[in-house]
């Protein structure tokens, strides 16, 4: 008779204590955050082209495509007026 008749019951017990924090992730594109920010401030609707372009010239090594995710999903958060 094996010791434990349901092995999803008999599985490790919960963790204790509070769950760790998570990291906050980070993408290529994070680190020109505050670029993205004083371009969009000025011109709300300047064109993805033109800031790959420009962070290209200060060392953006990622991809058109990741660029426009990230700012698709959110990216640099606007501040309220």
């Amino acid at each position: 008779m094996p010791a434990c008749p349901n092995p999803r019951s008999c599985a490790s017990p919960p963790p204790t204590g509070p769950p760790s924090p998570t990291p906050t992730a980070t993408t290529l594109a994070d680190l020109y955050r505050d670029h993205f920010h004083e371009r969009r401030q000025g011109d709300p609707a300047v064109p993805v082209t033109q800031l790959l372009q420009k962070i290209q010239e200060l060392g953006y090594a990622g991809s058109a495509n990741l660029l426009a995710r990230y700012l698709n999903q959110g990216g640099p958060k606007a501040t309220a007026p």
